[in-house]
């Protein structure tokens, strides 16, 4: 598990967990930590685990370049919006390594195929592969468990490893853009889970798994939405924030400032309008940070407001450790409340609609930008996203234009929670099928009747 996210997504949301209560044992590869991190990730990990270091990935200039012509090929191949967006930011950032990268992607397209490039990619070797041959060796492992399909840099000799050993892969699919638009796979895992129906077809379709290899579980980090007795009540959790239980809640969960520059804008804006009287009612407000933000401070923005939270989600990693967060089984907790207890949430184009949309949360997407800014940076931009379109066609999230737009969509979720829910329901089979609770335990079967 290279990531944080993928590291609260297993293990915090019950997955490795429900492996062992069926007998299993399992070793965590992840990468270097210090050692206050480590003590904090330990705290974790459940009982019959262990932990192993997960070796930071060195690919050639070489292997560099086949993945760069995989992913013009994909690119081409599947046509979604993400990658043109990507290029051009690329474009205008990094105008010679656009010019020389471009020379390679119509070489690519028009003397390769997708094919040959597949070909090479398996047959290139991978750093580490002796290593984690020898591990395997060690560890007398029945089957491999991914946490991104076949595409992060880190896990790549693993999966080399992996078949030179005849061990099934199987990729946990944990984030609901993986499939559409983040990368394609360069060594494709043999089996995955899905969410739902669609991200099985898409899975089939982009990736080229066959149908009796992708099993409908659901997804674990909705599970928590699920199981409201759970969660601390309504009143006991906004009095932990110290907000007022009598107003209602709205959350904003900010992107990383990577892709939003405008993120203290937005805030500003969000808070002025409830101090005004734009936003009705004079609601709490929950501002939280993205979870690769390590940096940012938005302190000063939220001072002077009355009955606004700031919170930074899961730990903050050591500069030293390699996680973006650092998670926690609380955290996660913590966040299903937050989720289920809002009375709105308010996003750019975030993962987080999905978990709304599991809570029965209404949703307000921005799609305007508080100052001008080129359209790479834009908050339009990101609802041209191809994996982001189903959710807006959906009509389970109110996607908002302009101020006047927002504050309408506001003002009527907050005065009635139950609008839409029909609309939130429907999206909720469509793209997360299960909400009964039990994923990871789904989840578990998937991967152990590999064994």
């Amino acid at each position: 598990m290279p990531y944080g996210i993928s590291f609260r997504n297993i293990v915090c949301c019950g997955v490795v967990e429900a492996c062992t209560s069926r007998g299993a044992a399992a070793t965590l590869l992840i990468p270097t930590l210090t050692e206050s991190d480590a003590k904090q990730i330990a705290t974790e990990v459940p009982a019959r685990v262990t932990v192993r270091e997960l070796l930071p990935a060195r690919h050639s200039a070489t292997f560099t370049c086949l993945k760069l012509f995989k992913q013009h090929l994909y690119a081409r191949r599947t046509g979604t919006e993400s990658f043109r967006v990507k290029h051009a930011r690329r474009r205008r950032e990094r105008p010679f390594v656009h010019a020389g990268a471009t020379v390679l992607e119509r070489f690519s397209e028009l003397l390769l195929s997708e094919a040959w490039v597949d070909a090479q990619l398996m047959r290139a070797r991978q750093p580490f592969e002796r290593h984690y041959e020898r591990l395997l060796d060690e560890l007398g492992v029945d089957v491999i468990v991914l946490s991104k399909p076949g595409y992060s840099p880190e896990d790549l000799a693993l999966i080399k490893a992996a078949r030179s050993r005849h061990i099934p892969t199987i990729s946990i699919d944990t984030t609901w853009d993986n499939i559409v638009s983040k990368r394609p796979t360069y060594l494709a895992p043999d089996a995955l889970t899905a969410w739902s129906d669609r991200m099985r077809d898409e899975a089939i379709k982009f990736y080229g798994l066959s149908p009796q290899h992708v099993p409908v579980t659901g997804g674990a980090p909705f599970d928590v939405f699920f199981v409201p007795e759970q969660l601390p009540s309504r009143t006991m959790f906004l009095q932990s924030l110290g907000l007022d239980p009598s107003k209602k809640l709205i959350v904003f969960t900010l992107n990383s400032p990577i892709f939003n520059l405008q993120n203290p804008l937005f805030i500003k804006f969000l808070l002025e309008s409830v101090r005004n009287g734009a936003i009705h009612g004079d609601p709490n407000v929950v501002i939280r940070m993205h979870p690769f933000d390590r940096d940012s401070d938005h302190t000063e923005v939220v001072r002077g407001y009355g009955r606004v939270h700031l919170e930074r989600p899961f730990g903050i990693p050591d500069g030293a450790s390699t996680y973006e967060c650092i998670p926690s089984r609380e955290g996660v907790r913590h966040y299903g409340a937050l989720i289920t207890h809002a009375d709105v949430l308010v996003n750019i184009g975030s993962t987080t609609s999905l978990d709304a949309i599991a809570a029965d949360t209404p949703v307000v997407n921005i799609s305007f930008d508080i100052e001008d800014i080129v359209y790479e940076f834009s908050a339009a931009r990101f609802y041209d996203y191809s994996h982001y379109k189903p959710i807006l066609e959906s009509r389970a999230v109110r996607l908002v234009h302009d101020p006047e737009s927002f504050f309408c969509a506001m003002n009527a979720y907050l005065s009635d929670r139950t609008l839409d829910r029909d609309l939130r329901a429907k999206a909720c089979r469509e793209f997360l099928t299960y909400s009964d609770g039990r994923s990871a335990d789904r989840i578990a079967a998937a991967i152990t009747t590999l064994c």
